[in-house]
């Protein structure tokens, strides 16, 4: 069975075998931890199963379940495959969003033309997934396999690199066809090589799709060379990035989620016991901060001014005897006027709007403006905005506060970004919404934004 859900979405228990239902909640609970971050929620008396606010996919056998973002509008209703399909526009658009998000925001391997290429498939998630690694660690190592130098010491008949003298005298005294050796062999089987293996023959055993399966085969040939070793987080320890090897990181990095997402549990099943889950609220995070430096240009802006995280500009909220800082503030985006001063500060929330009439705050939490405030002190900057998604309907949701007091006009911004339409066809519009985001019809001081 594979169901379809939004996040905060209820799966009716009875719909499920008691064997399936069992496995997914041992799934659940040994991938979480902690019961308070488990995927579902499994106290509303076992009637239903209530979705939290991951996004992905979690498989058992017998059962999958794909999770995607709660957008704005109309809620979409738990979607059976298997049912009469009158809404699989709407599902679909839901997934490619949710696929195009998550590549921007570098957790998959995709490239934006394979993206758009999922609104002819209309592949099942976890299918669209297993295709994307297939189809771009083909294309690489095409462009040739990672290949490094390694140190070997041999016995050989023939020359190569470097006598070493004492060792050769004692093994070869009697032995003149021998030469004992050091030299530099340049292989194909590093710690990149030997994962990106395994990790092919791992998705062999969830992907059903035959031309998936294909491009893993012709994967695992053109690694005929790697060995064949297995794989877990530890393996990922050895990997280093030269210049010519840093193609593969996207590769490597999905490798380390299939690896996360395929521990072994215990009475559920090794070979289609899989997840790949990712907390919404940082999805759209990693998804606002890369696209407003991917197009910072479009935007009027420098990329090099763009700090995701603020890193290489955090400052703490406040010090211990004057010297230690305790309370790291990082902002989302941390956006530059120059070396010392900051423009503007930007902090997404992935939490739902509401309109005028129910809440004169627009569903805006305290505890929002109380850290965009900290923000805008501490940082001293003028503009900080809140970026929420749309709440749907063509409604745009916009808020002016002024913080007044310490003679110096300082403003918190209450914004919203549509996530609802194609984001990867209509990534024009996206970056205009970013734009009226970033740069207010009129600024903070009086500034307008740059043509």
């Amino acid at each position: 069975m594979r169901i379809v859900s939004p996040e905060f979405g209820r799966i009716d228990t009875a719909r499920l075998r008691p064997a399936v239902l069992a496995r997914l909640r041992r799934l659940d609970r040994h991938r979480a931890g902690t019961p308070g971050a488990t995927v579902f929620d499994w106290g509303e008396g076992g009637r239903w199963l209530r979705v939290r606010n991951h996004v992905g996919v979690i498989r058992v056998e017998g059962l999958t379940v794909e999770i995607l973002p709660k957008l704005a509008g109309p809620d979409l209703p738990l979607y059976d495959p298997a049912e009469a399909d009158e809404r699989g526009g709407g599902w679909a658009r839901a997934q490619r969003n949710l696929v195009y998000m998550l590549s921007v925001a570098g957790h998959l391997p995709f490239r934006d033309r394979e993206v758009a290429a999922q609104r002819v498939r209309r592949l099942p998630l976890i299918e669209a997934l297993v295709d994307a690694f297939a189809r771009r660690l083909l294309a690489e190592l095409r462009r040739g396999p990672d290949r490094s130098y390694v140190g070997r010491e041999e016995n050989l008949s023939v020359f190569r690199g470097k006598l070493l003298t004492t060792a050769h005298v004692k093994l070869n005294a009697v032995r003149r066809d021998r030469l004992f050796v050091a030299y530099d062999d340049f292989v194909a089987d590093t710690p990149i090589g030997r994962i990106l293996k395994a990790t092919c023959r791992r998705l062999l055993a969830v992907t059903a799709r035959a031309d998936a399966r294909q491009r893993l085969r012709e994967g695992v040939i053109e690694l005929a060379d790697v060995e064949d070793v297995g794989l877990d987080v530890r393996s990922f320890d050895a990997v280093h990035y030269t210049r010519n090897s840093e193609r593969f990181s996207p590769l490597v990095d999905f490798a380390r989620l299939v690896v996360d997402g395929m521990t072994p549990v215990p009475g559920v099943g090794d070979r289609e016991t899989f997840s790949l889950l990712f907390p919404m609220e940082q999805v759209f995070e990693a998804f606002v901060g890369r696209m407003i430096r991917r197009h910072a240009p479009e935007l009027g802006l420098d990329a090099s001014a763009v700090l995701l995280q603020a890193r290489g500009g955090t400052k703490w909220l406040v010090h211990e005897g004057g010297v230690r800082g305790r309370f790291q503030l990082r902002p989302d985006v941390l956006i530059r006027a120059d070396r010392r001063r900051a423009r503007t500060i930007l902090d997404t929330k992935w939490k739902r709007l509401k309109p005028d009439d129910a809440d004169v705050k627009v569903g805006v939490a305290q505890s929002d403006m109380y850290q965009l405030f900290a923000y805008a002190h501490r940082f001293e900057c003028p503009d900080n905005v809140l970026l929420y998604p749309s709440p749907g309907d063509g409604a745009i949701v916009r808020r002016r506060y002024h913080i007044r007091g310490d003679g110096d006009d300082k403003v918190i911004r209450v914004e919203t970004l549509d996530v609802s339409r194609d984001l990867c066809a209509d990534r024009s519009a996206v970056v205009a919404e970013l734009r009226r985001a970033i740069w207010p019809a009129i600024g903070p001081q009086g500034g307008v934004a740059p043509r």
